[in-house]
This record gives structure tokens, sequence and C-alpha cells, in this order.
């Protein structure tokens, strides 16, 4: 079943002076340190995926553990904040999981790609009765881990929900991957794997 995103406003997690171009959760995000992470920007203490999640679990919507260095090695990864009581997650979910399926789950030939849900939610039942409703099949940070709060701020996550792609090095390919989807559909995730030099002719 293919799902359809409105154009519903973002949430906030910061309340005050919000950006222009995001609306939206209320809730405490810790401050950036100066953090750039529009595309195609470095933001400090960049290191590789693999090594920014090096020896942490990440976990399935059924609870099964996977290693981090694993499951994203080679991979473009796509870094979801998101939070099941937040109106425009739930909107755009589905749709994230339509492309998910269309390209890993269900493809012939997976393409390089992982998503990892980073929960912004308020306690670790709300982010597994949220995976377990609209996810896909992708991995997430455990709820207790404190490291979702360091992704956080290293990529100046200030409004939910919130798709960041990112390359093998840390670096930003974009922090607008929800729009991508929404407006360009499956193509995008060429564009993303060409932008981390990630070369692969895949089908679904």
């Amino acid at each position: 079943m293919k799902h359809s995103v409105s154009t519903a406003p973002n949430f906030f997690l910061n309340s005050t002076n919000p950006p222009s171009q995001d609306t939206g959760c209320q809730g405490q995000t810790p401050r950036t340190n100066g953090a750039q992470v529009s595309s195609g920007r470095w933001w400090p203490g960049a290191r590789a995926m693999v090594d920014v999640l090096g020896g942490r679990h990440l976990v399935t919507c059924k609870g099964a553990a996977v290693e981090a260095e694993v499951a994203l090695q080679n991979k473009v990864v796509a870094l979801y904040f998101a939070a099941a009581r937040c109106a425009p997650s739930r909107d755009f979910t589905p749709l994230l999981c339509d492309f998910y399926t269309a390209l890993v789950a269900e493809a012939r030939r997976p393409a390089p790609f992982e998503v990892v849900f980073v929960s912004v939610d308020g306690s670790a039942q709300e982010m597994l009765d949220f995976m377990r409703e609209l996810h896909g099949a992708w991995l997430a940070l455990p709820f207790h881990d404190p490291y979702r709060h360091e992704l956080r701020k290293r990529y100046n996550v200030t409004a939910i929900p919130k798709l960041v792609i990112v390359k093998q090095n840390g670096e930003v390919i974009t922090n607008k991957g929800r729009k991508q989807i929404r407006e360009q559909g499956l193509t995008c995730l060429q564009n993303w794997l060409e932008a981390a030099d990630v070369f692969q002719n895949f089908s679904g």
C-alpha cells in the first residue's frame, strides 16, 4: 500500500526562536556548539558512521540486537529523528516505510542504504509501540542509549521529523531527506549514493 504525505509542519524541539522553515514538538534540545549540518558540510569531530556508532548495538522493531559495525558497513545511512506523539512524524513514517521497503526490504538487489531511528519519544514503551505500529524493517538506537541525545546535538536537530542522510565518513549529504523523498520519490537515493561515492545498479 502506498502512502501520501501531507505538508503538515514539523514539531519544534526548541520552542524559543524556531527556524522560519520548520514548525513544530516542544522539548529541549542541547546546544550544538556551532556544528554545521547543511548539505555537504562537515560537523566537528566527524568520523566514519561505523566508528561513530561503533561498539553500540542497534535494535530491530522485534527487539533483536544488531551490531552497528556489521549493519552499517559500506552503506549510506539515514538518521531518522521522530516521535510517536508528533503528528508530522506519524504522517511521514509510512512514506519512509514504502521507500525503504521498495529499495531494501523487498528489493531483488537491496540498495546499500540503511535507516537508523533516533527516537525522540518520551519513554521506551512509546518508542517500541511506534516502531511496531508504523516503522519499516530498519534499525534503531535503543531508547536508553544516551547517544541519542549526542546525535541530536551533532546534527542540530531542532524540529522533528528530521531525516539526515550521511556518508560513511559522517559528512552530511543532506538534512532534507524527508523533503527529497516526498518530492523525488525513489530517485533521490541514486543521488545520495553518488554523493557518497557508493555506486550500485539496483532494482526494486
